[in-house]
């Protein structure tokens, strides 16, 4: 399999595990010192740090990845999306995205860059404050 293919596939496969609330494929996907950095407060957190703050956001909703565009680059992908949350009362959300993946030597997202507004994040169950 071509490297190019890997890693379409893995982004894919990020975002299935998401929509699905699958964290322990979401997890097996990352390599296990994985970090995420957030635009919204300049903060690199654990991968483990950010999962409650993932797991929250889907138990308020159903979240749903649409227009996704992928952009391979030598060290991973960027990827631009709407996320969209479905709340039980019909009422959703939208909020777009742009994320940089950094595969590791490993295979696997070392790194993982958010770019999103802060205060949108307010409409998905979290507030950039109650991020941590």
């Amino acid at each position: 399999m071509s490297a190019s293919i890997h890693k379409t596939e893995l982004a894919y496969r990020v975002v299935d595990a998401v929509v699905r609330g699958d964290f322990g494929t979401f997890m097996s996907l990352f390599s296990v010192n994985g970090r995420v950095w957030r635009n919204f407060d300049n903060r690199e957190i654990s991968l483990k740090d950010n999962l409650p703050i993932l797991k929250r956001i889907s138990a308020n909703c159903r979240l749903l990845y649409e227009e996704v565009r992928i952009f391979e680059t030598k060290s991973g992908w960027i990827q631009l999306h709407d996320l969209r949350a479905i709340y039980a009362d019909g009422s959703e959300c939208r909020v777009p995205s742009c994320q940089v993946f950094r595969l590791g030597a490993d295979g696997k997202i070392a790194r993982l860059e958010e770019y999103l507004d802060g205060a949108q994040l307010m409409a998905l169950g979290t507030t950039p404050a109650g991020v941590a």
